[in-house]
């Protein structure tokens, strides 16, 4: 990553204020709603099928450790958020 400072033209270059509305449905949707869909479906949905076949079975089956452990699909839903988000500030930054 380029810490060095930038210039007021590259930044405007690259900043384009008219699409604040779309890059703010983006970051909502890779750091909201794809991780709590996700999780739902995956830790939710998919290890209670296998539940049935172990707990070992629907933690391999759907890497759900943390599901299994805490009985609950929010802390992984908050883990996931804050990944997807920090992934996401980090490629805006590079660009």
């Amino acid at each position: 990553m380029d810490l060095r400072p930038h210039d007021d033209a590259a930044l405007s270059a690259f900043w384009d204020s008219s699409r604040a509305g779309a890059f703010l449905a983006n970051v909502n949707l890779i750091a909201v709603l794809a991780p709590v869909a996700e999780e739902l479906w995956f830790r939710g949905l998919g290890y209670r099928l296998l539940e049935r076949y172990g707990t070992a079975i629907a933690i391999v089956g759907h890497r759900s450790w943390l599901r299994s452990k805490t009985g609950s699909v929010y802390r992984g839903m908050l883990g996931h958020g804050a990944t997807n988000a920090l992934i996401a500030i980090l490629v805006i930054a590079s660009a």
